[in-house]
């Protein structure tokens, strides 16, 4: 077949025709720019002092510099942040001191079932004058031993969810302070929950409290699944001296020997839990509110219950 030199010009210049060699570098170019932007996520994981931290993607562990004050991370709806606790003491995002942590997002941390040294968290907030919140599209899920979802290790720490927290595995809390659980820390800190937290496994809890003036206000869910025999579960959990609850929401223990609201203090200290018009403290297997020590107020306009036969002994 003869091909007239004008088609011969048309074939070559056609871009329809064109060899695609001079063309891949260029889809290459194209897709490590649009897989980089898919994965774009925190742009800082060591944050110094007055740093904000916007995370808009996929990324592991956030970690502000020790010492570090005024740090501000955010994690935008969409974004998920996870690790794998591999040591002692570690958290997915944690910020050092008078810094705040917010979620709108998803952050976990997962881990062994097994007892290990150490606790591990999702968010945490080191030291004193942390503030952490876990907005109404805010989730944060934890598995494996001692894995809480939110906590403080310092005093004057405030911890907030009005999204979802779910914390499986044994000994885990949903949120707590102090992280260690010693005693000399988590004072003056103060739990809000409107969202749903829910703790499954034996020894865990929805809210944990070692540290005294503290305050926990519920108008949300509270409940945890687990316990057993030998590992109790509590939903709502206080040691301290004038530490106070006030529920409008939703408590509840499901598990052996499980009771929804417990209040342990030592002689001479003072604790007070008020069951508002609403609300609803209820344990299936153990006490719906029970007290250890010290002068503690009930006030009930709700429904304490229990179904294993004495709401509050």
């Amino acid at each position: 077949m003869t091909i007239s030199p004008r088609a011969v010009e048309f074939v070559r210049h056609s871009p329809c025709q064109s060899p695609p060699l001079p063309l891949k570098p260029l889809i290459i170019a194209l897709t490590l720019c649009l897989t980089a932007q898919a994965r774009a996520a925190c742009d800082n994981v060591a944050p110094a002092s007055g740093t904000t931290v916007t995370c808009t993607g996929t990324d592991g562990v956030v970690a502000a510099q020790t010492g570090s004050t005024g740090v501000n991370v955010s994690v935008q709806q969409g974004a998920t942040i996870s690790s794998v606790r591999t040591t002692a003491d570690v958290a997915t995002i944690t910020v050092d001191t008078s810094s705040t942590i917010t979620n709108s997002g998803t952050v976990s941390i997962t881990g062994t079932n097994s007892p290990q040294p150490g606790r591990g968290a999702a968010i945490l907030g080191a030291h004193d004058n942390n503030v952490l919140v876990n907005t109404s599209t805010g989730v944060i899920s934890t598995s494996g031993y001692e894995n809480d979802g939110m906590a403080v290790n310092g005093n004057h720490g405030s911890l907030t969810n009005n999204g979802t927290i779910t914390v499986n595995g044994p000994n885990a809390f949903g949120m707590t302070a102090a992280w260690g659980q010693s005693s000399g820390l988590g004072l003056n800190s103060t739990f809000v929950n409107t969202g749903t937290i829910t703790a499954n496994g034996g020894g865990s809890r929805a809210i944990s409290v070692v540290g005294g003036q503290s305050t926990v206000t519920n108008s949300g869910t509270l409940i945890t699944t687990g316990g057993t025999a030998s590992n109790r579960s509590f939903t709502v959990f206080m040691q301290g001296n004038n530490n106070n609850v006030t529920n409008s929401g939703y408590i509840e223990a499901r598990g052996v020997n499980s009771d929804a609201v417990v209040s342990n203090t030592a002689s001479g200290f003072t604790s007070s839990i008020v069951n508002q018009s609403g609300g609803q403290i209820i344990s299936r297997q153990g006490y719906g509110v029970r007290t250890v020590n010290g002068t503690i107020s009930i006030t009930n306009a709700g429904l304490i219950e229990s179904d294993a036969g004495t709401a509050i002994p």
